[in-house]
């Protein structure tokens, strides 16, 4: 059951914040369909990686938060998923996990991981 806090934000704030500071993104659910939607969204963090037989990623990490009222003003997503996709400017991210979840809108943590090229060796002091 949501706290009174929980119902006044979802009916009085959650509508406003969207309206103020969101973007615009695509949904893709894994078990298939689109939903356009508006989404708030938060800077892209880079984490390096490296793997054991030498090769590098980068995992570019991004919180999106979106409504989970299915079909509101804004779009929704009732029950976001692992591995649904969410496209923002341009970009498509794979959804790890939601975070957190307030009133009726949830966090979703997203990342697209990209290839890091390595210098030669000697190149700039790489040994």
């Amino acid at each position: 059951m949501a706290s009174q806090f929980d119902t006044m934000y979802a009916e009085m704030a959650a509508p406003q914040l969207l309206d103020f500071m969101g973007e615009a993104a695509t949904y893709y659910p894994a078990i298939g369909g689109t939903v356009t939607l508006v989404a708030m969204v938060g800077g892209e963090e880079s984490i390096d990686r490296e793997s054991g037989d030498g090769t590098r990623t980068v995992e570019r990490v991004r919180a999106v938060t979106i409504s989970t009222v299915a079909g509101g003003a804004f779009g929704g997503v009732a029950a976001p998923g692992l591995n649904d996709q969410i496209v923002v400017g341009g970009i498509t991210y794979e959804v790890r996990g939601a975070t957190n979840k307030s009133g009726n809108l949830v966090t979703l943590e997203c990342v697209r991981i990209g290839s890091v090229e390595q210098a030669r060796p000697g190149y700039r002091g790489r040994r």
